[in-house]
């Protein structure tokens, strides 16, 4: 595979687990592996804003750092985060 980077759902699964879920952490190694850039494209409304709340509480961010997510959209929420990860 060639590609650059990849697009993933906020969540996936049965359970609609969360990206930073522990089922998820071989696609985490292997996407750090290669350096991906990583776009997390939403399904409904606010799901980016999820998606980067649950990468930064579980670490993901920490434990993947060759990998560069970008979540759209997610800045219309960035006011609240704070308050939310407290």
């Amino acid at each position: 595979m060639q590609a650059d980077g990849v697009a993933l759902w906020p969540f996936y699964g049965e359970g609609d687990h969360d990206l930073g879920h522990r089922d998820l952490q071989l696609i985490w190694e292997e996407l750090n592996r290669r350096h991906a850039v990583v776009f997390v494209h939403p399904i409904r409304e606010y799901d980016t804003t999820r998606a980067a709340i649950d990468l930064i509480m579980t670490d993901t961010i920490r434990k993947y750092p060759n990998c560069k997510v970008s979540c759209l959209a997610v800045e219309a929420a960035s006011p609240t985060l704070p308050h939310v990860l407290r």
